[in-house]
């Protein structure tokens, strides 16, 4: 949950991005990108196989067309929204942003996301009309907030997930830190019933700039973090690329050894976590206590958290508090 200071922070973010269509900056974004790579090789110059772990969706793949069409059900809804009649300027410009007619950031579909949404999308309507909402405010934000939560959220994989589209530049980049040293395996818990069209995503996201290396959770919400952690140990243990399917028992993710392969016959150590669920990312880097020792033994700080705000998109108001944020995987201006 964040913070009171992390909301007040992102509200006054919000402002300043409301116009945006990257919550990040291209130079801000630079910096974390080439420090990524610096990561990486002063790692395999220490003599450890360094891990980058990625994430699938809302990071490196991107559903913006759902997104689109779930506002746009909502527009007759917005008569309702609860503003004072002082206010009743904003509900003409959220039905214009909804219709597409405005410009704005897009809701992510995980809870957390959505709850930030409602807090950029409020801060949006201030922005643009010159109206403050006082007393209105936490009202609306919950509105739009838990509006957008029941298209959304529950109907999130009713799309077609072949036309997802790819994070820019992560084919290039990918290529970039296999060069550096780097060994890419996403970590994912998308529902059995996707493995195919994830495999067919993630050889589009590579390139052919490596092997593909990922690890499916069961599926199901209870296991999206917590199926990610279970596979800290066996990257840590120095399992080697391919792909690896986990089962649930008793309400825990497990992975086969038998179905593992065999081991890389060095030891890997995760450098960076790259996601855009903070709940995610601490329980990665939690679980990663053996990469933080070897990272520590030659001199090198523990694993990253990376949080990706992707492009187009409204980030969890936790990437205030985030030291390292970026958007695409784009170095420098294209």
């Amino acid at each position: 949950m964040p913070t009171e200071s992390d909301l007040l922070a992102f509200r006054e973010q919000a402002r300043g991005r409301h116009q945006a269509n990257s919550w990040v900056a291209q130079a801000e974004q630079d910096q974390v990108l080439r420090g990524l790579l610096g990561s990486v090789s002063d790692a395999r110059v220490a003599g450890l196989r360094p891990v980058v772990c990625v994430d699938l969706d809302l990071t490196t793949l991107l559903a913006p067309a759902k997104s689109v069409d779930v506002l746009m059900q909502l527009v007759p809804t917005i008569t309702e929204m609860p503003v004072s009649p002082r206010c009743a300027e904003m509900i003409d410009l959220l039905a214009a942003i909804w219709r597409g007619e405005q410009d704005a950031l897009l809701p992510g579909y995980t809870s957390s996301a959505i709850a930030a949404y409602g807090v950029f999308m409020a801060a949006c309507l201030e922005a643009r009309t010159g109206l403050p909402f006082d007393q209105d405010r936490d009202a609306c934000e919950t509105w739009i907030a838990s509006s957008v939560h029941g298209q959304l959220r529950n109907g999130y994989w009713n799309r077609d997930v072949e036309r997802d589209a790819f994070s820019p530049g992560f084919s290039g980049f990918a290529s970039e830190l296999v060069a550096a040293g780097a060994t890419i395996v996403f970590l994912s818990n998308r529902d059995p019933s996707l493995r195919a069209i994830s495999l067919a995503s993630l050889s589009g996201l590579l390139a052919g700039a490596a092997p593909i290396f990922a690890f499916f959770g069961p599926g199901g919400s209870p296991f999206d973090a917590s199926s990610k952690a279970v596979a800290v140990q066996w990257i840590e243990a120095g399992v080697g690329a391919g792909v690896h399917f986990g089962r649930a028992v008793d309400g825990q993710t497990v992975f086969d050894e038998a179905a593992l392969g065999g081991m890389t016959g060095e030891p890997q150590a995760i450098v960076a976590v790259i996601d855009d669920r903070a709940e995610n990312r601490h329980q990665i880097v939690a679980a990663a206590i053996q990469s933080a020792a070897r990272l520590n033994a030659v001199g090198l700080p523990p694993p990253r958290e990376m949080a990706c705000a992707a492009p187009g998109f409204c980030p969890e108001i936790e990437i205030v508090s985030t030291a390292d944020a970026l958007s695409s995987f784009i170095v420098g201006e294209q």
